[in-house]
């Protein structure tokens, strides 16, 4: 944050520096409405910047603001469709707004840039979920797992896998690994309120 306004104070057009303060206000923050304007004021210096119309969506999809987060997703995946990021990314997107087959070929498009990457592979996951697809959710969690094994994300989806599965106790156990990440310093609560859900 501090590096941020530092960087506005020298040039208070830096899109850059308006869109990390943005990403800041609204993950450490939870002010909203400043990440809001931050971001928009980033997308009018620099709407040409696939880094800055990425985060911008990430901020519109963590406000609940979609049809922007749709907006400016697809503007990065079209400004640098070379980046496996800003597939899934807007993938993310297209799932909240249950358009899950669309989904999924964006993650398929991010996985195709970067077989490893995780986040694709956990994005066409919960599109699985909310599609009513377990089974196939949990073969997207292997493959997660192989990338980015013990990760808090592996264990949420397998705990809402078995839930969706009616296995409850397969579901707790996944929940214990969940709490004890927790424990170990990890910043999951947000992923055991899902699971608890």
């Amino acid at each position: 944050r501090k590096a941020g306004e530092r960087a506005l104070a020298l040039n208070p057009g830096n899109a850059e520096a308006l869109i990390m303060l943005a990403f800041n206000d609204v993950l450490f923050g939870w002010r909203f409405e400043e990440a809001l304007k931050k971001a928009r004021a980033a997308i009018a210096a620099a709407p040409n910047d696939a880094e800055v119309a990425n985060f911008a969506g990430d901020v519109f999809r963590f406000t609940g603001e979609l049809d922007e987060a749709l907006q400016w997703e697809k503007r990065a995946v079209e400004l640098d469709p070379l980046f496996d990021v800003n597939h899934s990314d807007y993938g993310y997107s297209l799932a909240m707004r249950g358009r899950y087959q669309d989904a999924l070929d964006s993650g398929a498009r991010a996985l195709r840039l970067d077989p490893t990457f995780w986040s694709a592979n956990d994005m066409r996951a919960r599109a699985l979920l909310g599609m009513g697809e377990p089974a196939r959710a949990l073969a997207e969690i292997e493959q997660l797992a192989k990338s980015y094994p013990g990760s808090a994300q592996e264990f949420e989806l397998r705990a809402r896998v078995a839930i969706a599965q009616g296995k409850p106790e397969l579901a707790r156990t996944h929940l214990a690994e969940l709490q004890r990440l927790g424990r170990a310093g990890e910043t999951v609560d947000y992923l055991i309120a899902i699971v608890q859900a």
